[in-house]
């Protein structure tokens, strides 16, 4: 599970996704309740397992990912969206570089890339 705290998130590490978790800062913006906090591991569990090739994982996410950005506080959104993002190319650069890479998870991280930047 992908964990958030006022401090922190959790992402996996952008060379190894079964290694450690990285962390990195993110600006407060007060207290995120416990409720929130919830949601957006649950919305970070699906679209890393999306752009890690899940094809259920995809339809979890694009239900969390709208719910997500019609309520939640669109700093937290914006913040979510890049790592995402950054995560998502990360995995299709990969397959540049890479032939064994598996187009199958590429194909889903650009899945997710089109549903994070569609207007």
């Amino acid at each position: 599970m992908h964990q958030r705290n006022a401090d922190f998130l959790y992402l996996p590490d952008r060379h190894d996704p079964a290694a450690a978790r990285v962390a990195w800062s993110t600006p407060h913006y007060g207290e995120i309740a416990d409720d929130v906090r919830e949601r957006l591991e649950r919305l970070d569990d699906a679209m890393f397992a999306a752009i890690d090739g899940c094809r259920e994982a995809l339809r979890r996410a694009e239900s969390l990912w709208d719910d997500a950005a019609s309520s939640l506080d669109w700093r937290l959104i914006e913040e979510s969206r890049e790592q995402y993002l950054r995560y998502a190319v990360d995995v299709t650069r990969r397959f540049e570089f890479d032939p064994q890479a598996s187009a199958e998870r590429m194909l889903l991280a650009l899945d997710v890339i089109a549903m994070l930047t569609k207007c």
